[in-house]
């Protein structure tokens, strides 16, 4: 599974995550996963999804997809 979840970050062009800084290991193992590509990394985290209302997707269109990982610790 672990090998799954590296190589959908690996193939991602953008990876939304917590501020630099906050986690260093975790920072640390995103650089090592993503080691000589470009990306970007958008450090938002709570923003309310309502305010993006659903739209149905355009034909033709390349598709659009999103790897969610969640860690629920105890």
């Amino acid at each position: 599974m672990i090998n799954f979840q590296r190589s959908g970050i690996r193939r991602a062009d953008i990876v939304n995550y917590y501020p630099t800084g906050i986690n260093p290991g975790s920072d640390e193992l995103l650089n090592e996963i993503k080691e000589g590509q470009h990306f970007s990394k958008l450090e938002v985290r709570g923003f309310d999804c309502k305010k993006f209302p659903y739209r149905e997707p355009i034909e033709g269109k390349k598709v659009f997809s999103i790897l969610n990982i969640t860690r629920f610790f105890d």
